[in-house]
């Protein structure tokens, strides 16, 4: 199973806490789409996001026709933001099962898609 992380809170939690190597001894892949890596996960030290790579998290680059899917899927359920869009897309490539850990709008964009 894929763990997809769709918000940068959940592991800022987990550093607060000191479980993040706990979090990526889980037996997933673990994976991020690489523009919230670089861009939401400020306070994070360049050390620290090297540790989560070298922990297992896989930074995942969205080909350009899944980041132009991406901005569609934002334009039609507004509720959501672009990183949500990005992490939706990361956990749909393939059939597999993931998990996405959203606060807010993933949720509502599931519920969204699945009506059509």
């Amino acid at each position: 199973m894929r763990i997809v992380v769709s918000d940068s809170s959940c592991l800022i939690d987990l550093r607060k806490a000191s479980l993040l190597d706990i979090f990526l001894r889980l037996p997933y892949e673990l994976l991020i789409p690489n523009t919230l890596f670089e861009e939401e996960l400020l306070k994070f030290t360049a050390v620290q996001k090297a540790a989560l790579v070298r922990g297992g998290l896989k930074v995942i680059d969205l080909p350009g026709d899944r980041v132009l899917r991406a901005q569609q899927v934002v334009r039609k359920v507004p509720t959501i933001s672009v990183h949500d869009g990005f992490a939706f897309l990361t956990a749909i490539p393939t059939a597999l099962p993931a998990f996405i850990y959203v606060p807010s709008g993933v949720v509502g964009l599931v519920h969204n898609l699945r009506r059509k």
